[in-house]
């Protein structure tokens, strides 16, 4: 069958070609609209057009296709950032709370420590008092020994 072919394409000896359809009927067919191709060749030009409007409704559905699989794809994808947007805002309205509950706590600590500063230095102040009490009472007491030690030995 590979021969009949090869003779179909190459030959144009009619010898050759009523041996080939002798041989094989159904090349009848193609000579047949090979010779009406010659004798309307637009015959040849309206086949051509309608291969290439097949071409070109095939490519419309395919870039259609195509551009309808993007689009969904940047659908999902816009989806998919909402809802990361999403989650990034609740993190963010989180971690401000968070932040918020740290700030209070930290003031609360502050002022804890500005009380206890305060009390230190009270103690401070009492212990110096204390002090300065502690030796004028030291002094008094040395003081009255001395007098007693007057008195005592004469």
């Amino acid at each position: 069958m590979q021969d009949a072919w090869l003779t179909f394409f190459s030959s144009v000896k009619v010898e050759d070609i009523l041996k080939l359809i002798d041989m094989f009927p159904e090349f009848r067919d193609y000579y047949r609209d090979i010779a009406k191709y010659r004798r309307k060749p637009e015959e040849v030009i309206h086949m051509y057009s309608e291969a290439i409007a097949f071409l070109d409704h095939n490519t419309e559905q395919y870039m259609i296709e195509d551009m309808t699989n993007q689009l969904n794809a940047l659908k999902k994808e816009k989806a998919e950032l909402e809802k990361e947007t999403a989650d990034l805002a609740e993190k963010k309205s989180k971690l401000e709370k968070e932040k918020k509950n740290w700030d209070a706590e930290r003031q609360d600590w502050d002022a804890q420590r500005q009380d206890w500063d305060a009390e230190r230095q009270n103690l401070n102040a009492q212990r110096q008092d204390l002090e300065a009490e502690n030796k004028r009472l030291a002094e008094e007491i040395a003081r009255l020994k001395e007098l007693y030690e007057a008195t005592t030995n004469p």
